[in-house]
């Protein structure tokens, strides 16, 4: 097991140094040309995480009143271009990891932060200063990534439907 990150992952697969990458990775059609990846393991959404101003003082009310505001996003992944198919005119700074991307939205360098809802949900229970924007900026699915022809795709896929169909994944992923 390798710590990785996220912009590394697809090149360690392509070139052999992983045979699987058990981390959250979005299924997209790009991505597939260079990886397999397994069935989705989690079907769920990207959302924008802000800062917790209190009911009475609402900076967004839409996703659109986002567009003029700095948005982060972890470097390697694709919820920069999610947002940038819905809002128009973010400015986007990168971070390596999901320690520093939220440090940086409660120091009031971010306006938002862009992510999965599994990383959001443990965000804001950690961080009650955050909050979720009730907004999905758009529908996700997790799949693990695999060095392309990979023989253990089908077997990987086999055993997430497995799991799917006996109710021990969704369980697991609420």
């Amino acid at each position: 097991m390798t710590g990785t990150e996220i912009a590394s992952i697809f090149t360690g697969l392509a070139t052999g140094a992983y045979d699987v990458s058990a981390t959250g990775l979005t299924v997209t059609e790009e991505r597939a040309e260079s990886v397999n990846f397994s069935d989705p393991n989690y079907t769920g959404g990207v959302v924008a995480v802000v800062a917790n101003t209190g009911q009475n003082q609402v900076r967004f009310q839409t996703l659109q009143d986002f567009a003029g505001t700095t948005v982060g996003a972890v470097t390697g992944t694709i919820h920069n271009e999610l947002v940038n198919d819905i809002v128009s005119g973010c400015e986007y700074q990168y971070y390596d990891d999901f320690s520093a991307l939220f440090l940086a939205l409660q120091s009031g360098t971010l306006d938002a932060v862009v992510t999965d809802m599994p990383i959001a949900q443990l965000a804001v229970a950690r961080q009650p200063d955050l909050m979720i924007f009730p907004e999905t900026v758009a529908p996700d699915s997790y799949g693990l990534g695999l060095q392309k022809d990979s023989p253990l795709t089908d077997k990987i896929s086999a055993i997430i439907e497995r799991y799917t169909e006996d109710g021990m994944l969704t369980e697991s992923t609420q």
